[in-house]
């Protein structure tokens, strides 16, 4: 199918514009309307926002393999044209997850594998992270098998890694490293610093739950962000912030932004146990929102949802941009000038006075609409 979608606002543009896409792939961009060119369908977008359709850098994916996962194809509902599954499933249930769970989906779907053979299965079961059971032989057989998996994922907690400490983390960069992906790190509650953490991460490796506050935090002392971190995130490891349910504090996320130390990609954390369900994390514009209400722009947060995803995922040359040429995935937003509460894991409260709410999605050859939810 074919779109023009009228009188819309696109951020760069002084005006409304007119976008108009034609088998799945954006056509034009203009100031003036062609009047109705036939076959194509309208789509009025006056007073609303249309931005490039969202990519959540961090969900959980595997439904059919642990307590975490949720069905890709429900966070349509949210603007996201483009899912990444943080680490859910380790090399043993992969092929189990790749054809329950991907794919029979319609959502762009990538992947980081964990580390651990098992992955994350919930329940209060962590993952074993004994240096023999960490395979980078199998996890290359999943590669070389399945073509959406981008990346390594390992949880770097107390609870989980025990008297291990940082091996798991030496041990899983030597592992990314000869298989040539970057490795996301999950910081909740560390053994050790973030400095220590940071200063072993490569560029395009990840550092996600940012502002975390359970255990050692982002900060070397009360005032300042350790230096490791400033001196990573300036050398090109990303900085994601995993918001999730247990993950995220105001206070630290507060004072790290007046400090200028900003993140690189807003993601969810979205589980089954949380989307839609709770004012710590609702679902990914939300999570936008939430950042404006902590001082960042709307251009930022969009940025941080669409370019700066699509680059480390490297899908820049495709998604990402309302850009003539790329593929028509697109979201139509409204930007609510409404008071609205936001909550942090340890259920403080955000006063907030913008809302981004996702009205519609052009997604290639389709719209996809929804209920208010």
């Amino acid at each position: 199918m074919n779109y023009i979608i009228k009188n819309v606002k696109i951020l760069g543009y002084n005006q409304e514009m007119f976008v108009y896409t034609k088998n799945g792939i954006i056509e034009k961009i203009s100031t003036d309307s062609d009047s109705s060119p036939e076959n194509y369908i309208e789509i009025d977008g006056k007073n609303k926002y249309l931005f490039p359709g969202f990519i959540d850098f961090h969900t959980h994916l595997f439904k059919d393999g642990s307590e975490f996962g949720i069905e890709a194809d429900r966070l349509f509902d949210s603007g996201i044209v483009c899912a990444v599954d943080m680490g859910t499933a380790g090399h043993i249930a992969y092929p189990s997850f790749h054809k329950c769970n991907i794919a029979t989906q319609k959502m762009e779907i990538k992947t980081f594998i964990n580390v651990s053979p098992v992955g994350q299965l919930g329940a209060g079961i962590n993952e074993p992270l004994d240096s023999k059971l960490l395979d980078e032989n199998k996890i290359k057989k999943m590669l070389e098998t399945y073509n959406e998996i981008v990346g390594v994922k390992l949880r770097l907690s107390k609870s989980i890694v025990k008297e291990l400490g940082e091996k798991p983390l030496i041990q899983s960069l030597e592992i990314a490293e000869k298989l040539n992906l970057p490795l996301c790190v999950h910081t909740t509650d560390p053994p050790i610093s973030f400095g220590r953490i940071a200063s072993l991460m490569r560029r395009g490796d990840i550092i996600t739950h940012i502002y975390q506050n359970k255990g050692k935090n982002l900060f070397q002392d009360d005032k300042n962000v350790e230096k490791d971190m400033i001196e990573a995130q300036k050398r090109g490891v990303i900085m994601d912030v995993g918001n999730g349910k247990f993950n995220f504090d105001f206070n630290v996320a507060k004072k790290a932004i007046d400090l200028g130390f900003l993140p690189n990609i807003i993601s969810s954390d979205t589980t089954n146990n949380n989307y839609h369900k709770t004012k710590v994390m609702w679902d990914l514009p939300f999570v936008m929102s939430k950042f404006m209400a902590l001082g960042l722009s709307l251009q930022q947060v969009v940025d941080m949802v669409t370019i700066a995803p699509a680059k480390a995922l490297r899908l820049d040359d495709r998604i990402g941009k309302i850009k003539e040429g790329y593929e028509a995935k697109l979201v139509l937003c409204d930007l609510l000038e409404e008071e609205v509460e936001f909550q942090d894991a340890e259920e403080n409260i955000l006063k907030g006075n913008r809302f981004i709410k996702p009205i519609k999605l052009i997604y290639g050859n389709e719209v996809i609409e929804w209920q208010s939810i």
